[in-house]
């Protein structure tokens, strides 16, 4: 009897957070399946360079030059 009633409250807790845990997301919006890209995040770093914005990220202390190398 003890067994029956673990295995029903497993079950439920198995059906509670299946339904609420997932969300939709439609594939027309900015950034649902690719991240967004500089053009359409303004809180990304970015670097103009001849009127093309690139993400700009450094990976040591800011106060060094950044290379750019083509």
């Amino acid at each position: 009897m003890k067994l029956k009633s673990v295995f029903l409250r497993m079950y439920f807790l198995l059906l509670v957070t299946t339904q609420f845990s997932c969300t939709e997301i439609a594939p027309n919006q900015l950034g649902a399946l690719v991240l967004k890209n500089v053009d359409q995040e303004a809180t990304l770093s970015s670097l103009s360079v001849n009127e093309t914005i690139l993400h700009a990220k450094t990976f040591r202390n800011p106060h060094y030059f950044t290379n750019i190398i083509q």
